[in-house]
């Protein structure tokens, strides 16, 4: 993933690292996103939040970072979230989801099945829905 300035190149390998380099000289690496416990598999920057960075990993996890300074603003477990889906499905409900696939949001693998896609949409800074796409 290249920064909207074009400062940047973000990338993970196959670890749970995140390396945010200098996109014109890659060997200077600004920082480093630690977090994710297992392999990142989406690195997305939010259109209207152009210093942040969503990543998506099989530990189950979506972060939220501040990339120039690889610093974790926020955590989702979205392990959690198929637990609520699959639990309300059961009993015959399905909770509302905010946010519409029309608003712009980038859109994220689930943890347990590699085909389902989920799709978050900031609301105000920090806060992020997410709905099931598939």
């Amino acid at each position: 993933t290249i920064s909207p300035d074009d400062q940047y190149i973000i990338t993970a390998d196959r670890d749970e690292k995140i390396r945010v380099s200098h996109h014109k000289s890659p060997y200077n690496i600004q920082s480093y996103c630690l977090g994710h416990h297992q392999f990142v598999t989406t690195l997305q920057i939010p259109a209207e939040h152009p210093h942040w960075l969503l990543s998506g990993s099989g530990d189950g996890t979506v972060k939220l970072w501040e990339f120039e300074s690889g610093r974790r603003l926020q955590n989702w477990d979205l392990r959690q979230l198929e637990d609520t889906l699959s639990s309300d499905a059961t009993k015959g409900k399905f909770p509302a989801q905010s946010g519409s696939l029309e608003e712009s949001g980038p859109s994220l693998l689930g943890p347990r099945s590699y085909g389902t896609l989920y799709h978050c949409t900031f609301h105000r800074p920090l806060h992020c829905s997410f709905l099931k796409v598939i």
